[in-house]
């Protein structure tokens, strides 16, 4: 196999019908899909630079401080049980004349431990890359279930989990300050969301979204929009995972008017991938 200069590559070998990593080769990552991998970087490979500690900022900035995750319990009646979420919005209790946009992601644990979120959306503000915005981390019970594009979810999130933030926080509460977004299943459950209410949020985000569930569902529902209610998109994907479904997508899009953002990565399917992604994503989530 032959591999673009610029490539990572996480993969497997298949002995006696099982799957293996490499015994040869000693860089070996869990990264959250598939288990344990083994990879490998070709030499032009960068990891991005955003998620990098620096403790150093210029003093001369102003920069708003986004301090510690709090932990929300939802009392919800769609489950009928209590549902915690994080949230990285303290700024807008602390500075209560600014209201802030919110950024829903889905998989949000993941998008803390793997992704390194909050720092990537901490070095971005200090470097003047975006304004201030509240990120609200929810994570699954059975994400097989609740990320496959259901509607129970959507409504969970749009009636139950939105009101709870909006009263809580300083928060813009209209659809233009309202994002969702996720990576693979949470990805395609992002665009679910925001089509089943496109009153409540305005921004559509998805990293590698599989939008080949039920036979591309979400895909036919896409294909359905008129333009009269207006998205902001963003989409990524990996050319080592198939990109033939979010090009499709774009495309479509794209022909209808929509403000859509796509960018494809020399990469295959993991959180890798997506955290060296993301600092794309969240600037154009809300340019």
């Amino acid at each position: 196999m032959t591999f673009a200069k610029n490539a990572r590559v996480e993969y497997k070998l298949i002995v006696d019908g099982k799957w293996i990593t490499d015994p040869l080769n000693p860089n070996k990552i869990d990264n959250g899909v598939g288990g344990e991998n083994s990879f490998f970087t070709m030499p032009d490979y960068k990891p991005t630079e955003w998620d990098k500690n620096n403790n150093n900022p210029d003093k001369n900035q102003t920069i708003v401080s986004v301090q510690s995750l709090e932990t929300i319990e939802i009392d919800s009646k769609v489950y009928g049980e209590k549902r915690k979420i994080q949230v990285l919005g303290r700024m807008a209790n602390e500075i209560r004349t600014t209201f802030y946009p919110v950024l829903y992601l889905q998989d949000g644990g993941e998008y803390i431990n793997r992704a390194n979120a909050v720092r990537i959306q901490q070095n971005l503000l200090k470097a003047g890359k975006i304004q201030p915005f509240l990120i609200v981390f929810l994570d699954p019970k059975d994400r097989m279930k609740e990320y496959w594009a259901n509607d129970d979810y959507a409504k969970f999130l749009a009636e139950e989990v939105v009101p709870v933030i909006d009263s809580k926080y300083n928060t813009i509460k209209n659809r233009d300050g309202r994002a969702v977004m996720g990576a693979s299943l949470g990805g395609i459950t992002a665009v679910n969301v925001a089509l089943r209410y496109p009153q409540v949020f305005g921004r559509i985000g998805g990293q590698s979204s599989s939008f080949w569930i039920d036979n591309e569902r979400i895909v036919k529902d896409l294909e359905k929009l008129d333009g009269q209610t207006k998205f902001k998109f963003y989409f990524d994907d990996g050319t080592l995972e198939g990109v033939e479904d979010s090009r499709k997508v774009v495309e479509t899009l794209k022909k209808k008017g929509f403000d859509v953002t796509y960018i494809e990565g020399e990469t295959g399917h993991n959180w890798t991938a997506w955290r060296d992604r993301l600092a794309d994503a969240l600037m154009a989530i809300w340019k």
